[in-house]
């Protein structure tokens, strides 16, 4: 009807009706039936010759839709087809009373590409990230690890030894099943059942924020990365949501690790600039540049808005000093995003394991985070071992090199964890490394680029602990009671068959040494028979004064906002307030509102007039204005060169002269510096870049004075003399003398030790608390100096903070409340403290069980000597504490013996 002319010609696709050039009506008809499967068969041809993008890239087309990875629902859509297609079979042909070909034709390719989308499997395979390793070979027989590696020279003790515990139970909620087959399509396997349940629960969850939360209790490497980034990926595709997960520390290692189960979806870490990716599915930061970078963007609402779920990852990396600051980060986040944020906001927070309750982690999450978490909330993952798990001290490579099987490795590069790396990726084990702390990265990739076999060392190691069948890292004294907790899932990905070895270099601390030497391997008592402390604390004044500017620069508050979303005391509140305005570092306007029980209500709206700077505030300190340690040969001089960033009133403590650390994969050494107000009033001294590895240790002398009881003493034990412990506010001084330096022959057993001493001795003292434990009697001087070294080992073990935390201090005379005292004082070593006495302080069954492990390990150290050795208090870190007197085993245990 529009142009006869041109369909009489037949120049179209409905040739066949009409006919063409002349051809016969047979010739069209079967032309157009062609065109539409020569057109798919081009579209065929142009799919196989591009990459496979995976299954995301599909799903414009065919989802699940709640029916698993099933796509056969697109099965009831074929019939119709079907139906035209048989019923105009007869019709075919040409002519013009004919069925079109083309139609026909089409209507074919359609059916035949239903049915194909609908029988696809939808295989969702995990995309391996390039520079992560090669892909698992077959299990193959293998010389069992520790024989492997004494075969190169590597010499390795079997501490214990844990069978598997079998096939975890199934999944009881039938939805979960569905995520569950998710995740086996995906490539991820053995994963805790219970994690499964949880996280399908939480994404399901509506009504109240209560039914938004899970707090998972779970050993590490149960499934945590594979869940989240499943998690994260569901929640986008409902609800146009991101994801932000939130680390201790190594945001860049746990974004690698999830990009692996998220193909083709971006997986943002946070750098030092605090950029966020715009197009990011989840976002990985530290909580330092969390608070520093991250909370001062989310000022913006249309940011804030894009996340539906919080992540908190292995919360209990966050003790001490740095709960002290998480505490108040957490809260500075959780009032934004109550604020401007999405109401069905999701909160999943990961907390590892223990076996016994001394941990009491459910009163530490609820007490660092603001989140509603109530008991219905906690999810407990069962304790198993999916593989025979083998745990190895790493203790000695002289041989390797004796034999001169490393003779092409360099002298520096010589560390025991990288040749026991080597050797097992040799001997064909599949192995993971967690490089040790104390090794810069640069020497460390350094030896990563020597050849195991045929291939380049780092491209033949594993990238998570998952798919290894051995693994080697170190343990800190703070981590030791979890160790069991973070090696029993390992190698639950790896080919069927093989067992789980765990080598681990020996602990610096000698308490340390010695539980590893009594670890049981029985099913029934894996473990330490007790727990790491986990320690939350309240706000520190310090803390306070930080956060609070922070947090009234991104969202002005009243007192009582203030109060209702910090829990802080509406006095402390008060005069921190008080204090930061007399700075002249806020503003503040009346507001009048109605209030929940509708009554008019009158305050003050405090504002910040301070503009944030964007500078790093580390989490291991509690003050607002802090010393720098600089390297002038990188640009100290111009604003470069940050190497670190101190508490005024630790600078002996963390800076003192000639202490050699790591920052950012290098090795530094304090230069020696003086007098003390020098330095305070210049606000930085100077370090420099050290080639050679040391371990060293201030050689110091510690008082105490200025005691002022905080309470009434309490009695804790007695036997000829009694213990009475009260919590105090004091006066903690030291003077630095100098430093006790150990440096390793690498290669070898030798080791040389040094004690250069300063020019000029330095003395800094501070105000905090302490809790006291005072004797009935006078004691000699020698016993109290011993029992407070032991002491001084085991707290760092059961308590999980750093070793300069605190100090333990012995009291030979001090006067408090008018007479001698005689005793020991547990100091907080930050200015004020950060809540760990109060942790600890009336707890007189925890003190007592301190005590009785103190006198255990001392009576079964191995040395049998009366002064002791390396293994009990003649460590190098025992030394440089008690330099003019050394302390004395049969001292402290005769002491020990009075009172217990």
């Amino acid at each position: 009807s529009i142009a006869p002319g041109f369909w009489r010609s037949g120049r179209h696709l409905e040739l066949d009706l009409t006919g063409v050039f002349g051809w016969p009506v047979e010739v069209c008809y079967r032309i157009a039936i062609l065109v539409p499967l020569a057109v798919w068969a081009l579209l065929l041809i142009f799919g196989a010759a591009e990459k496979p993008g995976g299954r995301e890239v599909g799903r414009w087309l065919a989802g699940s839709i709640g029916f698993g990875s099933s796509r056969r629902w697109l099965l009831i859509w074929t019939f119709p087809f079907a139906a035209i297609l048989a019923s105009t079979l007869s019709d075919l042909g040409g002519g013009a009373d004919a069925y079109p070909g083309a139609a026909w034709g089409t209507l074919a390719v359609l059916l035949v590409s239903l049915v194909g989308v609908a029988l696809s499997g939808g295989v969702h395979l995990r995309v391996r990230q390039e520079g992560s390793g090669p892909e698992l070979p077959p299990a193959s027989p293998l010389r069992p690890w520790p024989e492997a590696l004494a075969s190169h020279g590597v010499e390795v003790r079997t501490l214990a030894s844990w069978p598997n515990t079998g096939k975890a139970r199934s999944i009881r909620q039938r939805a979960a099943g569905d995520l569950h087959e998710r995740l086996r399509l995906r490539g991820a396997r053995v994963i805790a059942p219970e994690l499964i349940e949880a996280v399908d629960d939480l994404l399901g969850a509506n009504g109240d924020g209560t039914g938004r939360s899970r707090l998972i209790f779970a050993p590490d490497d149960c499934g945590q990365t594979e869940v989240v980034a499943l998690a994260a990926e569901i929640l986008e595709q409902r609800f146009h949501a991101a994801t932000l997960v939130v680390v201790a520390s190594n945001s860049t290692a746990l974004a690698a690790e999830l990009a692996g189960w998220v193909p083709n979806r971006k997986v943002s870490a946070v750098g030092p600039a605090g950029e966020i990716e715009r197009n990011a599915l989840i976002v990985v930061a530290d909580a330092q540049i969390l608070s520093d970078r991250v909370l001062p963007q989310l000022k913006n609402p249309e940011l804030v808005k894009r996340f539906g779920l919080i992540v908190w990852w292995h919360l209990e990396a966050f003790s001490g000093v740095l709960a002290a600051n998480l505490w108040a980060i957490s809260r500075r986040l959780h009032r934004l995003l109550d604020s401007m944020g999405r109401y069905d906001l999701r909160t999943l927070a990961f907390v590892r394991s223990t076996p016994h309750g001394d941990a009491q982690p459910g009163a530490f999450v609820r007490r660092l985070l603001p989140h509603p978490l109530p008991a219905e909330s906690e999810v407990p993952v069962e304790s198993r071992m999916p593989r025979d798990v083998h745990l190895h001290l790493l203790e000695s490579h002289e041989q390797f090199f004796a034999r001169e099987e490393g003779r092409s490795v360099l002298q520096r590069y010589r560390y025991l964890p990288l040749v026991a790396a080597k050797v097992s990726v040799e001997e064909n084990w599949a192995t993971h490394l967690d490089v040790p702390t104390d090794i810069p990265t640069s020497e460390a990739q350094a030896f990563l680029k020597l050849t195991a076999g045929d291939v380049v060392l780092s491209d033949r190691l594993r990238p998570d602990n998952a798919t290894a069948a051995a693994r080697i890292r170190e343990i800190q004294s703070g981590e030791l009671l979890s160790l069991v907790e973070m090696i029993s899932h390992g190698g639950r990905s790896a080919p069927e068959g093989l067992p789980h070895h765990v080598g681990i270099t020996r602990p610096s601390n000698p308490y340390a040494a010695y539980l590893l030497s009594r670890l049981t391997g029985d099913r029934d008592s894996a473990g330490f028979g007790t727990s790491r402390r986990l320690v939350s604390v309240d706000a520190q004044p310090g803390v306070m004064r930080r956060h609070l500017l922070l947090a009234l620069d991104e969202l002005p508050d009243t007192r009582t906002g203030l109060q209702k979303n910090f829990f802080w005391n509406d006095t402390v509140i008060r005069r921190t307030l008080e204090e930061i305005a007399g700075r002249g570092q806020l503003e503040r306007s009346e507001v009048r509102y109605l209030d929940e029980w509708g009554e008019l209500r009158r305050e003050h709206e405090y504002r910040s007039k301070w503009v944030p700077t964007g500078d790093r505030r580390p989490l291991d300190t509690v003050g607002d204005r802090l010393v720098e340690v600089r390297d002038l040969s990188s640009g100290g001089d111009k604003g470069e060169g940050l190497c670190m960033l101190v508490d005024p009133e630790r600078l002996t403590i963390q800076a003192y002269p000639h202490r050699v650390f790591l920052h950012d994969g290098q090795r530094y050494e304090i230069k020696e510096w003086g007098p003390l107000d020098a330095a305070l009033a210049g606000g930085r001294i100077e370090c420099a870049r050290q080639s050679v590895h040391s371990d060293t240790w201030r050689i110091r002398n510690a008082h105490v004075f200025n005691i002022e009881p905080i309470g009434p003493p309490v009695r804790l034990t007695g036997k000829t003399t009694q213990v009475t412990r009260f919590t105090a506010s004091l006066r903690y001084n030291e003077e630095v003398s100098g430093v006790y330096r150990i440096t390793p022959k690498l290669g070898t057993s030798a080791v040389e030790v040094d004690k250069p001493r300063l020019g000029r001795p330095i003395q800094q003292g501070f105000d905090t608390r302490a809790l006291v434990l005072r004797l009935s009697e006078e004691e000699k001087q020698l016993a109290l100096l011993s029992l407070a070294q032991a002491l001084s080992h085991l707290l760092p073990v059961h308590l999980g903070v750093e070793e300069d935390a605190l100090e333990v201090v012995s009291l030979t005379g001090e006067i408090v409340q008018g007479r001698p005292a005689f005793g020991l004082a547990i100091v907080d070593l930050y200015p004020g403290g950060i809540g760990l006495v109060e942790a600890i302080g009336d707890d007189n069954a925890f003190l007592l069980q301190l005590l009785q492990w103190a006198k255990e390990w001392l009576q079964n150290c191995a040395c049998n000597s009366p002064q002791g050795c390396p293994q009990c208090l003649r460590s190098p870190a025992a030394l440089a504490a008690n330099i003019d007197l050394p302390p004395v085993r049969s001292a402290a245990i005769e002491l020990l013996d009075k009172v217990m």
